[in-house]
């Protein structure tokens, strides 16, 4: 257990043969550090490295603050799993093993990039695990994820760098508010997956010229399956078609100051259906396997509610019966 602060330019590695490793002091600022065992967080901890990489070689828990800065090393993540309070690494990260990283209290943020290492690892994001008594937090990226698959989930997804799977499985993003990809970077499911984003409606988004079918009123505890094959995007608003524009042609007439109505007009209606369900020749016959090997009934419709103006003010997750 360390109960205080590290320091020190010297390399640092932790094993304790069978035990876990508490870190309980804030701040380790040393060398390169290695910890070979479990790790618990007693307090918000910084890792920060002057001379080599962190390697995070089992699984870190504890409902605190994570901070890793490797300096000009990079953070190895080799335990499977992080289950923490918000997650901060400011270092490109490689895997060393399938990654599940949980924020209970905040964002989870990469200043550089991250790989899946010479296994091509499979890297899932969830920044909305806590009980509903603590913030739900967004995901960004700075620079490229190279994976075999990724899920994420967040409040607001913010892609900084391009995307880019090797499995099947592909790409799923769950949005509870927004997806802004503002640089217009890019999605490549090269292992013949694809791409599926969700999130409320399309004006909060800024898809940066990713192009893809649309479906609309969809949830992932109720569905409806994608009705589309390919990538995509789903909401979970209806779609709502602008406004016609109602002329009185009377008045008009009336007016001494005719004008040219040639620019007025109802509002366009979607081509092929918009991208709704069924579009492009599709027969809306999409199943479970056609998305992911996971079980549709186990994506929440996680922070969809947040902003819903018919949830009565209350931000907190309501748990639903999981659709089987």
């Amino acid at each position: 257990a360390f109960n205080g602060k590290v320091g020190g330019l010297h390399s640092l590695l932790v094993d304790p043969d069978g035990g876990v490793i508490r870190l309980n002091g804030g701040t380790l600022d040393t060398g390169a550090q290695s910890y070979y065992g479990n790790v618990v967080l007693g307090d918000d901890t910084t890792l920060i490295s002057n001379g080599g990489d962190v390697a995070l070689n089992g699984k870190v828990d504890g409902l605190h603050s994570l901070l890793v800065d490797p300096g000009a090393g990079v953070i190895r993540l080799n335990g499977g799993t992080v289950k923490t309070g918000a997650q901060s690494y400011y270092g490109n990260v490689v895997l060393g093993d399938d990654m599940t990283l949980l924020s209970g209290g905040g964002d989870i943020l990469f200043a550089g990039g991250v790989s899946g290492g010479a296994g091509a690892h499979a890297l899932f994001l969830d920044a909305t695990a806590g009980d509903g008594s603590a913030a739900v937090g967004d995901v960004a990226w700075n620079a490229s994820l190279a994976v075999r698959s990724l899920r994420i989930f967040g409040k607001d997804i913010l892609m900084g760098g391009d995307v880019a799977t090797s499995g099947a499985d592909g790409v799923l993003m769950v949005a509870g508010n927004s997806f802004k990809n503002a640089a217009s970077h890019g999605i490549t499911p090269a292992g013949g997956g694809r791409f599926l984003i969700y999130s409320v409606g399309p004006e909060r988004n800024i898809l940066g010229g990713l192009a893809g079918s649309a479906q609309y009123g969809t949830t992932f505890e109720d569905g409806p399956l994608p009705g589309f094959a390919g990538s995509g995007f789903l909401y979970r608003d209806e779609f709502s078609a602008p406004p016609s524009v109602d002329i009185n042609f009377a008045a008009v007439n009336d007016n001494p100051f005719p004008f040219d109505l040639g620019f007025i007009g109802g509002g366009d209606e979607p081509e092929d259906g918009g991208g709704l369900a069924g579009a492009d020749g599709d027969n809306g016959s999409a199943s479970a396997s056609d998305l992911f090997p996971w079980d549709l009934g186990t994506m929440r419709d996680a922070v969809a509610s947040l902003d819903d103006p018919d949830s009565s003010g209350d931000s907190k997750r309501k748990k639903k019966k999981k659709h089987k």
